[in-house]
Order: structure tokens, then sequence, then C-alpha cells
């Protein structure tokens, strides 16, 4: 294989997280699926004074094994095991990340002194949130607060996969689940609706279709909402969201989305 098609295919592998140099030495490990370091300079631009170290990195990932000889031979794994090492090492990286953040977060919460008001009042009118994921994030948070039903007004849904596991189980509570779909979804997103329709039902949710929906957003119950006014050719994921706590507010809310159930099919 000619350093050329070697470069081209480490150029895929960057997307695993590694650095220039790892995925040029990972590209060409494939290709002679074992070398020595030798082998592996003339294939890719690794610098000579760096290449047993970018090996060394590898082994450490998981993708490759390396034998006692002299010189030392390194051996890849097959590409699907390879790259799943490579994937399994930074999901552990991450996971020891969250923990020490964890741990950092109680050191902080002990040692710093915070006197203004809190960030959020029982019966508060609006709360603006940034778009997605920070409102994503409060409404998988509002899914898990859920006592008896949960209310969904949406284009195409297509946040559903990374919020499905947290509905179902809301189902599984007993909450019930009703989310109404705009009728007239743009083209290119016709499919993806029907996959999230096809998803909802599978765990136990009730589905309706409106003409005229100016509201996105979700119900929880009788005490809060996560809502935004539809604003044609802007995608869901840059529109900010409106939280309220507002028990008069919710009500309307809940009075329009009764409404709009009735006069859907």
């Amino acid at each position: 294989m000619k350093k050329q098609d070697i470069l081209e295919a480490a150029s895929s592998l960057s997307g695993l997280g590694l650095t220039d140099y790892q995925a040029q030495a990972l590209a060409a490990l494939f290709a002679l699926k074992r070398a020595t370091a030798t082998e592996l300079i003339p294939l890719t631009e690794i610098p000579k004074a760096r290449v047993y170290g970018v090996l060394e990195e590898l082994v450490t990932f998981g993708a490759v094994r390396k034998k006692p000889s002299r010189p030392r031979v390194y051996v890849v794994l097959e590409p699907e095991k390879a790259v799943s090492a490579v994937i399994s090492f930074w999901e552990k990286k991450e996971a020891q990340k969250i923990s020490r953040m964890k741990d950092l977060k109680k050191q902080i919460t002990k040692k710093i002194h915070y006197s203004g008001e809190p960030t959020r009042e029982k019966g508060e009118f609006l709360q603006i949130l940034a778009a997605s994921p920070a409102s994503e994030n409060e409404t998988l948070q509002l899914y898990r607060q859920a006592r008896k039903r949960i209310r969904i007004l949406t284009g195409v849904f297509e946040y559903f996969p990374a919020i499905k596991s947290e509905l179902a189980k809301a189902r599984a509570r007993g909450v019930k689940v009703e989310v109404i779909f705009s009728s007239s979804p743009r083209k290119e997103s016709v499919a993806l609706q029907k996959k999230s329709v096809v998803g909802l039902k599978e765990i136990g949710a009730q589905v309706r279709f409106a003409t005229e929906m100016p509201l996105r957003g979700t119900i929880i119950d009788s005490d809060k909402s996560l809502f935004s006014v539809d604003v044609k050719r802007m995608a869901p994921s840059r529109k900010d969201m409106a939280l309220t706590e507002n028990a008069n507010l919710v009500h309307v809310l809940n009075t329009f989305f009764d409404v709009l159930w009735k006069e859907s099919r």
C-alpha cells in the first residue's frame, strides 16, 4: 500500500479522537497487520523520534498489542475490535472526568458562599433557556418529575431518540403521554416524523396530528411547561425556550392543548 493510501485512510480514523500521528500509525498497521516502528516510518508522516511513542499510545488505547521481541513488533487488532477498543477507552476517560467533576461539585458547594437569590422560584412567570442542549436537558428533568401526565407539541420530534428512554420510564410509572404533531412537516422531515411516531406508539404514547400549531413544547401535569412560539424556517435546535412554573400560565397552556387535541385527528 502506498503512503498516500495510508494518509487517506487515516483521515477517517481521526474522527475517533486520535491525533494525526496516531491515526496514521493505526491505518498503516491495518494495512500491514503487524510491523516494527521502522517499517511504519516510510508509510506515514510520523517523525522517527516520535514513532515509538505514538505506537505505545495505541497500545494504551487497546487497539494494538506489542510483542516482547527485538526489534519490538506491534500487532493491530481486527478493525472492528480496534475501533471498539478506542471508543471504550474514551468512554472510560469521560466517565472518570465526570466522576472527578462530581467530586469537585461537592467541594465547591461546601466552600463557596452564595448570597444571591435562587435562580428559580415557585410560580415564577417565565425563564428563558438557550437553545439545545440546555433546553433538552431541562426537558429530560421535566420528564423525570412528571407524576400523571406529559403533553408534547412538536413538529417532527427530531430529538426523540435522545429522550425516548426517559419517556419510556415515565410510561412505566403510569404517566400518560400525549403528543400532537404538525400534520404538514417539510418533505425532508416526513421520514423522521414517521420514525418518531412509531417510537412513541411503541412505548404506549397517544399521538395525534394538527394542521395549525403556533406553539412547540412540553407541559408537565399542572405544574410546569417548557415552550416556544413556532418560527417558520428556524430549526428547533436554534430556538430559545420559555420555562414556566406559573400555575395560571400552565393552566392556559393545558386548556390550549385540550382544544387542539379535540380538533386533531
